[in-house]
C-alpha cells in the first residue's frame, strides 16, 4: 500500500536539515506515535507520526512511519524515523491528524 509517488533520483534530496512537517492528514484509529526531537535524513522532527507496522515497532530506535519525504516514498520503504533520542508518546487507536509529508 503505497499511495505516495516513487522516489526520484534527480529531484529528491537525500538529506535536508531544514526539512520539517509541511503537510498533515486525518486519521481515523490507526496505531501512532506521537515524537519530539526525531531525527531523519538530517532533519529533527516534531508531530504524531502514523505507525506502518504498529506490532513491531520497538522504541528506542527506527520506526517505520506512513508519510513522505518532498513528496515521495523513499527507495526501499517508508520512511524510518529514528527516534533513539527522541520524546515519544504511543497513541493507540488514535483520531486525529498525522504527518503526511516532511519537506523544507
Amino acid at each position: 500500500m503505497n499511495e505516495y509517488p516513487d522516489w526520484d533520483g534527480d529531484k529528491t534530496p537525500h538529506t535536508n536539515d531544514k526539512a520539517e512537517v509541511t503537510k498533515t492528514r486525518a486519521a481515523t484509529n490507526i496505531d501512532a506515535i506521537e515524537v519530539r526531537g526525531g531525527k531523519y535524513r538530517g532533519a529533527t522532527l516534531d508531530g504524531v507520526f502514523e505507525l506502518v507496522n504498529p506490532p513491531t515497532a520497538k522504541p528506542p530506535g527506527r520506526v517505520l512511519v506512513r508519510c513522505s519525504w518532498f513528496g515521495v516514498t523513499p527507495p526501499t520503504t517508508y520512511p524510518q524515523l529514528d527516534i533513539s533520542g527522541a520524546t515519544v508518546i504511543k497513541k493507540l487507536n488514535y483520531s486525529g491528524q498525522v504527518v503526511d509529508d516532511i519537506s523544507a
